[in-house]
């Protein structure tokens, strides 16, 4: 659904761009709201549109063998969704869903790709976030081969938290279990037992983060660089305070993550 709009953006992304940019973008975005389950780009097909995101949550995923979809990757606010198909032929190596309902502003990909062409720092700034995407599917392969499952699913509700900045997430167990590759009984099993060690609070339809400290010790090792790698080169001197914070918070060795379990 297309919503009117000026150019005002709390896309971050966005906000790095210098302001003859911004100005030559302005009159190729497009204002729209995504409702969770809409599809943004197929795995294999040239993306139409790339979106930058205001609020909301997209995740890029691939599919197993089973028919089970898994998520790679996710973007907020903090980033740009297919900005990948810039450097890759204009194909999504993906399926990008929406799984938090949001806004965002969209551009037509050629478009976006003429003026990367003319703009070296636009160029750059794509380049940089890749890297940073890069850094975070890394995160993710590791975790999905040695971490617990309380492990995974503390780091996937950081990663929320951290691109809508709320305590409280708008996920469904179904879309966890999906994002994880695991059944959805296993993610209500170990929800509830994060709700009686008040680590959340779980409503239909709605995840309540309660305390993020005990989340980020179950986390581990697996969140926290790619969160710092971002920072590093995308982010404000804000971020980078909140990501050296967010890595002293965790003060004990990571347990030992082995026998993963519940994989479909």
């Amino acid at each position: 659904m297309l919503r009117s709009t000026t150019f005002t953006s709390s896309n971050s992304l966005l906000g790095l761009l210098s302001q003859i940019t911004r100005d030559r973008l302005e009159s190729s975005l497009e204002a729209v709201d995504l409702a969770a389950g809409d599809r943004l780009a197929a795995l294999g097909t040239p993306p139409e549109f790339l979106y930058f995101l205001e609020s909301g949550i997209a995740s890029s995923s691939i599919m197993s063998e089973s028919r089970y979809e898994s998520s790679v990757a996710m973007v907020g606010r903090e980033g740009v969704v297919c900005g990948p198909a810039l450097f890759s032929g204009a194909i999504s190596a993906f399926d990008v869903t929406m799984q938090v309902a949001g806004k965002g502003l969209r551009i037509k990909s050629k478009r976006l790709r003429a003026l990367a062409d003319e703009n070296p720092s636009l160029a750059l700034l794509f380049i940089k976030f890749s890297d940073a995407n890069a850094s975070q599917m890394a995160s993710t392969a590791v975790s999905g081969a040695a971490q617990r499952m309380d492990g995974r699913i503390a780091r996937l509700l950081l990663m929320f938290q951290d691109r809508t900045k709320r305590d409280e997430i708008e996920i469904t167990h179904g879309r966890l279990a999906s994002m994880l590759a695991v059944r959805r009984s296993g993610i209500t099993d170990m929800l509830n037992l994060f709700e009686g060690e008040h680590l959340i609070r779980s409503r239909r339809g709605m995840v309540t983060i309660r305390d993020r400290r005990g989340l980020r010790e179950l986390a581990g090792a697996m969140y926290g660089g790619a969160e710092a790698y971002y920072a590093a080169v995308l982010g404000t001197d804000e971020d980078r305070a909140a990501s050296r914070n967010d890595l002293d918070l965790l003060t004990v060795m990571p347990r030992d993550d082995s026998g993963n379990g519940e994989h479909l």
